[in-house]
């Protein structure tokens, strides 16, 4: 769910989270609209601005709203990081991550799995899905389980770079990354 009164950063947020692999199940721009979305829709994250346009401080009042439904993670964006009591308010909810605007696709994608990772270790889930990365960018999200061989590929001087073969019961990813940093991954 993303919850911005800016078109620009809208669009940007889609285009991110579209890359990455996630689906997303509403967008709204004020608390009360974003609070309908979120019982209706009950995503399995939140990405807000802090200040919306009903609101200064609309997205904090919403994730202690969203808290007492339940700890659904929430990813803040905020062009005020500068701001000691802003950032104290966000620490103190629960599930939380803070990030500074303009945002940075990289910096979305680790917070996001960090993010997911620890609502899932609270709720005592295997987190058991690696997001890979293929040649063309795309990310593809594979589970260790269905996980059969991995083959490491010979370099391609033409292209350069390390590749590995992820064979599953169903599927071959060509994942861009050494074996060794794969294994880690895992």
């Amino acid at each position: 769910l993303i919850v911005e009164d800016n078109l620009s950063s809208v669009k940007r947020l889609e285009r991110y989270l579209s890359a990455l692999g996630h689906e997303i199940v509403g967008i709204a721009a004020n608390t009360s609209d974003a609070m309908n979305l979120f019982v209706e829709v009950s995503p399995d994250l939140v990405i807000m601005d802090i200040e919306l346009e009903d609101n200064e401080e609309g997205g904090i009042i919403l994730a202690k709203a969203i808290n007492k439904i339940n700890e659904t993670p929430i990813i803040f964006l905020s062009s005020k990081l500068e701001n000691r009591s802003i950032k104290r308010k966000v620490a103190r909810i629960s599930s939380t991550v803070i990030l500074s605007k303009p945002l940075n696709e990289d910096v979305l994608e680790v917070n996001i799995e960090k993010v997911i990772y620890e609502s899932k270790s609270k709720r005592g889930e295997a987190n058991d899905l690696l997001w890979l990365t293929e040649r063309t960018r795309s990310k593809v999200k594979v589970s260790i389980e269905e996980i059969c061989y991995i083959h490491k590929q010979a370099r391609d001087p033409t292209i350069g770079g390390n590749d590995i073969s992820i064979f599953t019961e169903t599927d071959k990813v060509v994942h861009v990354s050494t074996l060794t940093d794969f294994l880690k991954k895992v």
